[in-house]
């Protein structure tokens, strides 16, 4: 199939194709793409549930997020309504850098967003 916006056009070349098979196994076999764990993440923290949101966290940065968390919790809902987009920055093995897109009014900020893989292959949010 040819077409903008296909559903399973994983490289977005307006083509589904056996590259797009080739990204889809590699994210079943490699773990969740960021992007999804950055939106299931987001889901967490819009509803309050820190802990769920912190299994998406990397080991490491848990504790610190963890605290950030407990101090704006009331915050939450509004927190999360500034996350924007992902826009890939950068990527390496094991490590990928986003920019996230947070709007005020007529100004776009971006923020880096880094992921990590952990010890069994599963990518996580290391920093936002």
């Amino acid at each position: 199939m040819t077409g903008e916006g296909l559903a399973g056009d994983f490289d977005i070349s307006d083509l589904v194709d056996y590259n797009d098979l080739s990204v889809m196994t590699d994210c079943w076999l490699e773990g969740t793409r960021p992007e999804g764990i950055w939106e299931q993440f987001k889901a967490a923290l819009a509803v309050g549930d820190v802990n769920k949101a912190l299994m998406f966290m990397a080991e490491t940065s848990r504790d610190r997020y963890a605290e950030i968390f407990q101090i704006i919790y009331a915050d939450l809902p509004a927190f999360v309504a500034g996350m924007g987009n992902l826009i890939l920055d950068s990527q390496d093995e094991g490590k990928i850098k986003y920019e996230m897109q947070h709007q005020v009014g007529a100004e776009t900020y971006l923020f880096p967003v880094i992921f990590i893989k952990d010890d069994q292959g599963a990518w996580r949010i290391y920093s936002f």
